[in-house]
């Protein structure tokens, strides 16, 4: 940055792949273990569920060298967090603890560090476990709340569990709710 300045953020490339990150339709769980700084920290934000190691912290120090967040922290931090968090953070440049990121809704869950990655995974293999078109209208209704007013989010949520009730894995899951059974989901 120091030798590109600008140029090395407005990267069309770079800007289509954090795009990209950011509409991926299928759930993306982010494990922090250690220091998140930065775009490191604009990057987890891009994820559905954000776990953290206890002894994690978190910031945006951009201003303690002359700049400000340029990846979307101060959008996206500020819907998380609040505007007064966000604009602590983001004017100071000091860190927040694992806690203190769990408790301003940052993060999900605060875990010890031999456990945050376990935890993804497992959260992981149970979301692959449920019905898939339903995960991704659920992202997609919930990625709504986060950028639309409420009026306008809820017309989505109704759009989306309109659809889900035409798919053959509601069928089949309440189909196997009924049998008490575990369900087999296809995906359709």
């Amino acid at each position: 940055m120091q030798q590109r300045g600008f140029e090395a953020l407005s990267d069309p490339t770079r800007q289509d792949a954090w795009d990209i990150i950011a509409g991926f339709p299928k759930p993306l769980i982010v494990a922090v273990r250690g220091v998140c700084l930065g775009g490191g920290l604009e990057l987890a934000m891009l994820a559905d569920i954000l776990l953290v190691a206890e002894d994690s912290v978190l910031a945006q120090p951009e201003i303690t060298i002359g700049i400000m967040p340029g990846d979307g922290a101060t959008q996206r931090l500020t819907r998380i967090v609040g505007r007064s968090l966000a604009t602590q953070m983001v004017l100071t440049g000091e860190p927040i603890s694992a806690e203190r990121a769990v408790a301003a809704g940052l993060a999900s869950e605060m875990l010890p560090a031999s456990e945050v990655l376990g935890r993804a995974l497992a959260i992981a293999r149970t979301i692959s476990t449920r019905a898939p078109v339903a995960a991704r209208l659920a992202k997609e209704s919930i990625q709504a709340a986060y950028e639309t007013p409420l009026s306008a989010g809820l017309a989505i949520e109704r759009r989306a569990i309109r659809y889900a009730f035409t798919t053959d894995d509601q069928k089949e899951g309440m189909a196997a709710f009924l049998e008490k059974r575990p369900p087999v989901f296809s995906g359709r």
